[in-house]
């Protein structure tokens, strides 16, 4: 993928909006990875957290859309999965702590479906998941994101 193609601006436009959120600490591009033996994530300290990962699959792209030359398509509309994974420490009350952020991510995603207009529409999927290992707690959102690019044929 190309360094500012528009997959690249629509994961940029995800993150910058994440990184708005009250309470956050940190927000990525890398999934946080949980190792069951030592208790702990890779790669995120505790005091890292809340902390977010935005992951971006590689785009879909279906149906294709012909606008002038002849057998050759133009543009595509693809879907691009998106997923959020957020993680945090809480022994108090997970359940309660993993709604708040959870409504507030959300509550983030649906400020603006379009990302500044890069995309035609967005998605939750309900593939959504949460996760207790105490001390730790989180959540995983999946998001579909339509866009249209340009074929660069």
């Amino acid at each position: 993928m190309a360094e500012n193609s528009k997959r690249e601006q629509i994961l940029k436009a995800v993150i910058a909006r994440i990184e708005k959120l009250s309470w956050l600490k940190k927000a990525d591009r890398k999934p946080p990875f949980f190792d069951f033996d030592r208790n702990q994530f890779f790669g995120i300290a505790n005091t890292e957290m809340p902390y977010v990962g935005v992951i971006g699959q590689f785009p879909n792209p279906n149906p294709h859309i012909y606008t002038g030359k002849q057998g050759v398509a133009d543009l595509y509309r693809s879907k691009l999965d998106v997923e959020i994974h957020c993680v945090f420490i809480e022994k108090e009350s997970p359940d309660s702590k993993i709604s708040d952020y959870g409504d507030d991510v959300w509550y983030a995603i649906h400020q603006d479906l379009t990302w500044g207009k890069l995309a035609i529409n967005t998605l939750i999927k309900p593939e959504n998941m949460t996760l207790i290992i105490t001390p730790y707690a989180g959540f995983f959102m999946r998001l579909e994101i339509e866009y249209i690019h340009q074929n660069r044929i």
